[in-house]
């Protein structure tokens, strides 16, 4: 009877340990936090300001000490880098609708 509790105690325990596991795994491989990962690694710092898109797997990120501008697809795996020099300019772009427009040394469309 003793070795048959045990094995049962050890069946319950090695059950636990697998949840516990997938539940971690499933938390660390979040879209969003995946992709404030790659943000992270691509900017070499905490970026001061970001656009998810977790359903999409696209991000964006600016980083004002660092003077840098990263555009992240493919769920964080691949993506850009630029120098805030390198920049033209910018746009807001809403259900397909651009609703703000910024470029360097021109007027700009005010946000909708």
């Amino acid at each position: 009877m003793g070795e048959t509790f045990r094995v049962i105690l050890l069946i319950a325990l090695t059950a636990a340990f697998l949840t516990t596991g997938a539940l971690m795994l499933s938390w660390w491989m979040e879209p969003e936090r995946r992709l404030k990962r790659a943000l992270l690694k691509s900017l070499g710092a905490k970026a001061d300001t970001e656009a998810l898109s977790p359903a999409e797997g696209r991000a964006a990120g600016l980083d004002f000490d660092g003077g840098q501008v990263v555009v992240l697809w493919k769920r964080g795996a691949q993506g850009l880098v630029y120098a805030f020099d390198e920049v033209e300019g910018g746009e807001i772009i809403v259900d397909g609708h651009v609703v703000a427009r910024a470029r360097r040394g021109a007027l700009r469309k005010d946000l909708d």
